[in-house]
């Protein structure tokens, strides 16, 4: 065999091939970069394109296994918009036979709280006096100073307006004087300190006091701890006439049961569902739950539009997400 000698490599020919192979190397090399990044530069306009075809989610070109969803979206967010303006005037109407509910049972509790029953003349004439210049800010109130006015106000009637009142000036002219009094609420461990303007008089705050808790009858929520201290009543019971350390275990676990049965009820329902015990509510228990039925179902189809809204918008993130990938190659391309 014939050896290579380095001295051949002194041959013209020998040399140029030598300095070639390196060039036609880097040569091919950017061919298949060039190649590369054409390859990219093709997929990335593509992802472009199709996330610009997904700006409208209705008509978007989805794949098949997510056109069954495009579908349920398309139909809930119909029937949404559809039903916008109906389930706007339930809400209004809803909103207002509880308002006038509640007014026919305030003027029935009030008729034995009535001002008269226990503040003098000359003090009902001072406190009509300031209240005939404070605006009323809402139905309730409005109505609750209007029967003031025509005196037919109850304590509680009036409880609207005593922190709306000028302290120092309405309480030189009163007989029975207002006070501040400050109380502490226990909620969820945490004890927050509340004042409260009422009156120097105790028997005055405990008839206000007593129509404002006959007046929180009207709203279920307010039920939660009468509830609760039944079941921990019935618990007491069963645990006595209990036999042994088994059955007292178990009968916890009942009452725990549903002791957070309850709680879980009273923490989903709106602070003022009405009490339909109640004369005055009943009396408009009838369209109220109509229109809450609609209310209902028209936010469980608002709930279907978003969770198939999302799902839409995840088949779009995954195209941006791998759009953004191949951009990132490309930039890194040109490194």
């Amino acid at each position: 065999m014939k050896k290579f000698s380095f001295h051949n490599i002194k041959n013209p020919k020998t040399l140029a091939l030598l300095c070639a192979i390196p060039l036609l190397f880097i040569m091919c090399r950017e061919q298949e970069k060039h190649a590369e990044r054409n390859n990219l530069d093709n997929q990335i306009s593509a992802l472009n394109k199709e996330i610009s075809n997904t700006q409208n989610l209705r008509t978007a070109p989805v794949p098949q296994n997510l056109q069954s969803t495009q579908s349920r979206y398309n139909r809930a967010a119909d029937s949404v918009d559809n039903r916008a303006d109906t389930i706007g005037v339930c809400m209004m109407q809803n909103e207002d036979l509880i308002l006038f509910a509640f007014n026919n049972y305030a003027v029935r509790v009030g008729r034995d709280f009535q001002m008269s029953k226990f503040l003098p003349s000359n003090d009902i004439a001072t406190l009509q006096k300031y209240i005939a210049n404070l605006d009323s800010t809402d139905f309730v109130q409005d109505m609750a100073r209007a029967r003031i006015l025509d005196n037919m106000g109850s304590m509680h009637d009036l409880s609207y307006f005593l922190e709306l009142l000028d302290f120092d000036s309405i309480n030189m002219e009163l007989t029975n004087k207002l006070a501040w009094n400050f109380y502490t609420d226990t909620n969820d461990n945490d004890i927050t300190e509340i004042s409260s303007l009422e009156f120097e008089n105790p028997v005055l705050n405990n008839a206000l006091n007593n129509e404002k808790n006959l007046l929180n009858r009207a709203w279920q929520k307010n039920y939660m701890h009468a509830r609760l201290h039944t079941v921990d009543s019935l618990r007491a019971i069963d645990i006595t006439n209990a036999v042994d350390s088994a059955q007292c275990e178990q009968t916890n676990a009942k009452y725990d049961s549903l002791r957070n049965q309850i709680i879980n009820e009273f923490d989903d329902m709106d602070e003022y569902v009405p009490n339909f015990d109640i004369p005055e509510f009943n009396s408009v228990r009838t369209q109220y739950m109509h229109n809450d039925s609609l209310i209902r179902e028209y936010y469980q189809t608002f709930d279907n539009m978003l969770n198939a809204e999302d799902t839409l918008l995840q088949y779009k993130q995954t195209i941006m997400r791998k759009r953004d990938s191949l951009a990132q190659t490309r930039q890194n391309l040109e490194r």
